[in-house]
């Protein structure tokens, strides 16, 4: 009696163990708030996690617009759907080498058109191609730090252009260089 008890438990432990679990992240539309005035970014994020690695295409607002099609860096602090960029730094952009000397003199026009056919988000994850230069840009996030993952062109210089710390603060809304 005690055996068949303790299999028909052990039967039902299992059966509630491996009932379907409902995915609710394929409901998160990431592109969703980036256009007119969402001050929203597709981004590589994950709930109260401390990073926030997305595209950047403006210095206002959220750094990104959905309407803009080119890109001029990734970073890792972003303050999604705020009024102001509140210190978006830690800016990266991959570049191919011959453009890595003129980068280090005039970062600021360096800048690579993309498209939304080729970007792609979902919850911890973003990835887009930058065509000007033949380079994927992947970006991944956990609760304490991203990654970044650039595939260059074969036979490429493999560059990325230096941290810039300065990048955003100079109009964001709580700290003034």
């Amino acid at each position: 009696m005690r055996k068949s008890l303790f299999a028909a438990g052990l039967v039902l432990l299992l059966a509630a163990c491996t009932r379907p679990v409902t995915e609710y992240t394929r409901y998160v539309v990431p592109t969703m708030g980036s256009g007119f005035d969402g001050r929203c970014l597709p981004m590589a994020a994950v709930p109260f996690g401390m990073v926030e690695l997305g595209p950047d295409n403006l210095t206002t607002g959220s750094g990104y617009h959905y309407d803009i099609d080119y890109l001029f860096g990734f970073c890792h602090t972003h303050k999604n759907g705020g009024g102001c960029t509140d210190f978006q730094d830690i800016k990266f952009m991959p570049v191919p080498g011959a453009l890595y000397a003129a980068a280090q003199e005039d970062w600021p026009e360096i800048w690579s058109h993309f498209s939304h056919e080729e970007e792609y988000a979902e919850p911890g994850y973003y990835r887009v191609n930058l065509q000007d230069y033949g380079i994927q840009a992947e970006l991944g996030a956990t609760a304490r730090c991203g990654v970044h993952r650039y595939t260059f062109p074969e036979g490429s210089q493999e560059q990325v252009l230096s941290i810039d710390l300065k990048f955003g603060s100079a109009h964001s809304c709580t700290i003034w260089p």
